[in-house]
């Protein structure tokens, strides 16, 4: 039994030895392994340092780098807002002062135009215009019977149709009015206009005067003109008895109004407008001509200033276009001796200008300057040669 169990303890021996040696075998193998883990993972202890020293350099990198572009953002947002600034504060004021400058001239504009609308009240509210004509008419028709039916027949005589209005001035040449013949067109003409027939044939459909002055010191050559409607104020008969042969009275408002209101029916009162021509447009308006051209309207006076320091007319100029327009100079002085003041008489006549564009805009009807030369600007130009040559 003991050698039994002998033999059993000395199995158990080998077969211990047996797994020692397996086991160192495997001690040895794991040292192996664990010596190659202790190096790998002194590896990864270098790269992870290395890793850390780069994350940290990049990370410093990448805010310096981020700082820089904010200081730049920063600066660049300071100096745009700074340039806003400036622009706004620079556009701001000037905005400031445009809107100062415009209601100023708006307040002044408005201030103007309340006193002149005051001054006139009385005359728009109560309609004057119209009984001042009936009386001026109704006197007319004393002394001329039918005048009022021969006026009244004009209305409306040419709707829809060109014509031309010739001024006096000197810038007027008897070739463009030959142009004009040739193309059959309508015309409108005033006072001394019949100078200029010695040099040409042509003739104005529609002649008118409303200078009392002149009326007065012309009224023999006025009586010979024939040929064409002669339109007269009635102040000719009613204030100086001076009746012209043919011709048509129209009621005429003398008063110097501001704005200068224009009745396109005439027979309810022309107004005064400071100017002859404004009176032809009106009644170029009422016979219902839709486009009216303006030839020879200068509108400007050669001046000089007299012993008294005053300005006045230059009449060794050219005041007209024919040196004969007057027979002498007491006769120029005599006409002339109401503008006694030019540079006011020329603005008037301009702001009468402006105020029949607005009632000729109102009704469309256009209203162009072919003048050559000369100083309206109211009106829109057109040039008279390349005018004729496109005439239809």
């Amino acid at each position: 039994m003991f050698k039994t169990k002998r033999r059993e303890l000395e199995q158990n021996l080998l077969i211990a030895e047996k797994r020692i040696i397996e086991l160192d075998d495997k001690i040895v193998i794991l040292s192996s392994e664990n010596e190659l883990l202790r190096k790998a993972n002194k590896d990864i202890d270098i790269k992870a340092e290395q890793i850390s020293i780069r994350l940290q350099k990049l990370s410093d990198e990448l805010y310096k780098y981020i700082d820089t572009q904010i200081k730049q953002l920063s600066s660049y947002t300071d100096f745009l807002k700074q340039e806003s600034d400036n622009r706004i504060s620079t556009l701001s004021d000037e905005l400031y002062e445009y809107i100062a400058r415009q209601s100023y001239i708006r307040d002044s504009s408005l201030e103007e135009y309340k006193k002149q609308l005051n001054e006139e009240l009385w005359m728009r509210t109560f309609g004057f215009d119209n009984m001042i004509s009936e009386l001026q008419l109704n006197a007319i028709e004393a002394v001329v019977p039918g005048n009022r039916a021969r006026l009244e027949s004009l209305k409306d005589t040419h709707k829809g149709e060109k014509c031309f209005v010739i001024g006096n001035g000197p810038s007027l040449k008897a070739s463009d009015l030959e142009k004009l013949l040739e193309k059959g067109i309508f015309c409108f003409a005033s006072k001394g206009i019949y100078n200029i027939f010695g040099e040409t044939e042509w003739r104005p459909d529609v002649w008118g005067v409303s200078d009392l002055d002149y009326i007065k010191v012309k009224k023999e050559d006025l009586n010979q003109l024939n040929g064409f409607i002669k339109l007269v104020c009635a102040q000719s008969i009613i204030h100086y008895k001076i009746q012209i042969s043919n011709a048509i009275y129209y009621p005429f408002i003398q008063a110097e109004r501001t704005p200068k209101f224009c009745n396109i029916d005439v027979s309810r009162g022309v107004h005064f407008y400071g100017t002859i021509t404004g009176k032809l447009i009106n009644f170029a308006m009422y016979m219902g001509f839709s486009e009216i051209y303006l030839l020879g309207c200068d509108h400007s006076f050669p001046t000089k200033t007299d012993e008294n320091g005053n300005k006045v007319i230059d009449f060794s100029k050219k005041v007209h276009f024919a040196e004969n327009y007057f027979s002498d100079d007491e006769e120029k002085t005599y006409v002339h001796r109401a503008i006694d003041d030019i540079d006011k008489s020329l603005k008037y006549v301009t702001d009468s200008y402006k105020d029949l564009k607005y009632f000729c805009d109102h009704y469309n009807i256009k209203v162009w300057n072919a003048t050559r030369g000369g100083k309206l600007e109211v009106f829109p130009r057109k040039a008279f040669d390349t005018l004729m040559q496109k005439w239809m």
